[in-house]
């Protein structure tokens, strides 16, 4: 059976959204992409030195990095656990090979979570 990458997933939905039956005059749906999450090797992810900085990464493995901006509502999670920015980026210093998920909205570039495992 093959596998589809989850990053595809919510292009399948909309795909299947688009091709549903629509009701005689009635407008297609406008869909959006609110958010997203990259994953990344943690070597390439730069962590804010606080709530409210800049997050550095790359959102594809070609590409160069971007900057994210933080806020006080970016969860910061390390196993699934709220998470200080401090004992985040000891772990991934501790493991620059494992992956951290980084989601963040669009049209703003602003994160609102990033996790990772140790």
């Amino acid at each position: 059976m093959k596998r589809i990458p989850l990053l595809a997933l919510p292009a399948i939905l909309a795909l299947g959204l688009l091709a549903a039956p629509q009701p005689a005059g009635a407008a297609a749906p406008k869909l959006r992409n609110i958010t997203i999450a990259v994953e990344a090797l943690a070597s390439s992810v730069t962590l804010p030195s606080s709530v409210g900085g800049t997050l550095a990464m790359p959102v594809c493995a070609a590409c160069a990095p971007r900057t994210f901006q933080t806020t006080e509502a970016t969860q910061f999670l390390l196993d699934d656990q709220p998470a200080s920015i401090a004992s985040l980026r000891a772990a991934l210093l501790k493991h620059p090979k494992n992956i951290v998920t980084v989601s963040y909205v669009v049209e703003t570039g602003v994160v609102t979570q990033v996790s990772a495992a140790q």
